[in-house]
């Protein structure tokens, strides 16, 4: 028999959208990215997958570290804490993600930049489908 190819939701395609339809909806005034834009912002969030593993056919546990980036700590850490507290509602909007476990909220600040910064960890865990 043979063995089916299950591909997985790309995750960070999946929590900008995510992220990007939050923004608009509740007023947070900045987008999400892959990466810093070249053309930075003053408030903005990255999304990138940094770890995981795939703990069966159908399941794979990526660790995400979203970065929200404003003008003051002060404004970062208040973003952070809304845009982590809508992470948690992932299962409940996008069909593939079915847990959240997120990690604690901490000061990173970019030293090259020197720009305000918050970050946290999240692993989800997501289901593939047979392509």
């Amino acid at each position: 028999m043979p063995i089916e190819a299950i591909a997985y939701p790309v995750i960070e395609a999946e929590l900008i959208a995510f992220y990007n339809a939050a923004s608009s909806a509740l007023g947070w005034g900045c987008e999400a990215f892959e990466s810093p834009p070249r053309a930075r912002p003053k408030v903005f969030i990255t999304v990138q997958r940094v770890g995981g593993e795939t703990t069966g056919v159908f399941t794979d546990v990526p660790l995400v570290a979203v970065q929200v980036w404003a003008t003051t700590m002060a404004a970062a850490a208040q973003l952070a804490r809304l845009v982590r507290a809508q992470t948690y509602r992932l299962p409940e909007q996008v069909p593939d993600i079915a847990r959240v476990d997120i990690q604690a909220l901490t000061q990173f600040p970019d030293p090259d930049a020197e720009v305000p910064r918050y970050q946290f960890a999240v692993q989800l865990t997501t289901t593939g489908r047979a392509v």
